[in-house]
Parts: structure tokens; C-alpha cells; sequence
């Protein structure tokens, strides 16, 4: 590498970094948001509707307890153990799907980074894909039920709401932050970093170029700096695309979402992000092993399908909205 081309390399991983700043600065009150509404929900020591769900019609029960679940800020492993000694106690089982649908799928903290990366909009369809997915998922496991297919192992007794904890609102918040802004961070200088090599010319393949900091509206889908860009993939191609890949691909919310920012700015069809962000956190691998320890195989493989099918057809939908 020539003295030119070292300076050349040096001057756009400075202004990566640079930019990376101003980005995060951007996004920092949704992340600061997420987290305090996050932490303030795990001090709960208990869930106080969960009883009064289990008094409810179970048909009633179902859409109520997707929504629990959504508002709730645990992701699967923290849902698994609420799920099992709710069970245990008598909970109505097609409610308890409903509610371990949804919290795998949505959380307050990411929908909140997902508001700050990819626009509101984006954000209230993903919350509303996960508790329609999850009230579904809720009527099916009571369908299956009545043809004597049995969708839970036999869970050990446990306590009906979040498990007590000696830690402090302070120490939940900073717990949160510190791994979202890890993750956060991490990827955020990652996907400046390449597009700062896209726009200097050191990736000649790329076929465009792209925007990168602070004046970027990552909320405008298919705008990049000569304008709109075309999108060549409309509806459930993207849509497929996006739950195929999730599964192996999704690792956490703060990891995904500034990686997913780039590649809106190039104009691919929100369906494609759409599907990927309610596919993610229920398919992949540790989500799959927690559900596991509750789900027998085949309603765990059923559950699986239904999602990436579900996300598919929600996202190829919803991006028309």
C-alpha cells in the first residue's frame, strides 16, 4: 500500500469514526429511553394482571396476553421461567403461548431502537406484527389442544410472574446499557466504516454510493444522496429474504439495527426489514433452545414455521401501510 493510499485509508476510517459519533448521538435518547423503560419493568417482582388473565374466558385471555408480552421486557430466556410456573399454576396454556410469542418477538427497549434507526413507523409495525403473531399463536396451540396434541413438556411448579431479583432500577439500567451500547457501538462503526470505503472508491464492486452521518434521514426509505433509489425487490421477495436470513444472522437488536439503517439507505423494501426484525428474535438459536425446555419437538418445529411464515406475509403487507 503506497503513502497516498495509507493516508487515503487513515482519512476515511477517521471519518467513519467521526460520523459514527454524530449517529449515535442521534439515536442515544431512544437507547436511553428503551433502557429506563426496560429497568423500570424488570423491578417488578410480580406480574399483577397475569392472575386476573387466568380468571378470563380463555378465548379473551389469548389477545390480552400477547399484549403482556410485548409490553414486557424480557426476550425468551427471561420469558421461558414466567411461562413455566404460570403453567404450572393453572394458566390457560393457549394465553401462555400468546405471551411467550410476543415477548420473543417484541420488547419495549428494542421497538424503541428500532424508532431511532429506522423511523417510528417502522417501529409500530413491528410491535403490532408481534402481537398479532403472538394472539394467533395463542389461538392455534388451543386448536391444536382440542385435537389432543399436547404443545407443553411437563413443567416443574415455579412462581407466576418475573422471578425476584435483589438488583436495584440503577443497576438493571446500567446492566441494559451496557450490553445494547456494546453491540450498539460496535456495529455502528462497523457499517460506517463500509460505507466510508464505498464513497472513497476502496470498494470499486459496489453500485452505490452511499450516505453515511448525521444529515442522513435513516427514516426515509429508498433515499440516498442523488435521490430516490429504485426498488427492484417489491413485496414477499424481500420479505422471504429477510426471515431466511434472520435466523442465522440475528444476534441482538443493537447489533442488527445499524447494519439494517445502511442498507435501508440503498433503497431495499422495508418488507425485507420488516420480516427480519419479527422473524430474528423468535428464530434464532438460543431462542429456539430456550423454547426447547418447555415446547415438545414437534409444536417447537410448528412454532418455528409459523413464525418465518408469519413474518413473510406480515412484512409484505405492512410495508404497503
Amino acid at each position: 500500500m503506497t503513502v497516498a493510499a495509507t493516508g487515503q485509508f487513515i482519512g476515511t476510517i477517521s471519518l467513519a469514526l467521526r460520523e459514527s459519533a454524530l449517529l449515535i448521538s442521534d439515536v442515544s435518547p431512544w437507547i436511553l429511553a428503551g433502557a429506563l423503560i426496560g429497568a423500570a419493568m424488570r423491578t417488578i417482582r410480580k406480574v399483577p394482571f397475569m392472575n386476573a388473565l387466568s380468571r378470563l374466558n380463555p378465548r379473551a385471555a389469548i389477545p390480552l396476553a400477547s399484549v403482556s408480552g410485548a409490553a414486557s421486557p424480557l426476550c425468551t430466556l427471561g420469558s421461558v421461567p414466567i411461562v413455566t410456573g404460570l403453567v404450572s399454576e393453572g394458566f390457560p396454556k393457549g394465553a401462555a403461548v400468546a405471551f411467550l410469542a410476543s415477548s420473543s418477538m417484541v420488547t419495549p427497549q428494542i421497538v424503541l431502537m428500532t424508532a431511532g434507526f429506522l423511523g417510528p413507523r417502522i417501529a409500530i409495525l413491528q410491535a403490532m406484527g408481534g402481537v398479532i403473531a403472538g394472539t394467533l399463536a395463542g389461538f392455534l396451540s388451543t386448536l391444536a389442544r382440542r385435537k389432543n396434541i399436547e404443545i407443553f413438556l411437563d413443567p416443574p411448579s415455579g412462581a407466576g410472574g418475573i422471578a425476584p431479583t435483589s438488583r436495584s432500577f440503577i443497576r438493571h439500567a446500567s446492566d441494559q446499557l451496557e450490553y445494547g451500547l456494546f453491540w450498539l457501538v460496535t456495529s455502528v462503526i462497523v457499517a460506517q466504516i463500509i460505507a466510508a470505503l464505498i464513497n472513497s472508491g476502496m470498494i470499486p464492486f459496489f453500485p452505490a454510493t452511499l450516505p453515511t452521518g448525521k444529515g442522513i434521514d435513516y427514516t426515509m426509505a429508498g433515499t440516498g444522496v442523488n435521490g430516490p433509489v429504485s426498488r427492484p425487490m417489491p413485496g414477499l421477495i424481500p420479505a422471504l429474504i429477510g426471515s431466511l436470513i434472520a435466523a442465522p444472522t440475528y444476534s441482538c437488536g443493537g447489533a442488527a439495527l445499524p447494519v439494517l439503517a445502511l442498507l435501508r439507505s440503498c433503497g431495499i423494501d422495508d418488507a425485507f426489514f420488516l420480516a427480519f426484525l419479527v422473524s430474528g428474535p423468535a428464530t434464532r438459536l438460543r431462542s429456539i433452545a430456550a423454547l426447547g425446555k418447555i415446547l415438545k419437538p414437534f409444536p417447537l418445529a410448528a412454532y418455528v414455521s409459523f413464525i418465518v411464515a408469519f413474518s413473510v406475509l406480515w412484512a409484505a403487507f405492512a410495508a404497503q401501510l
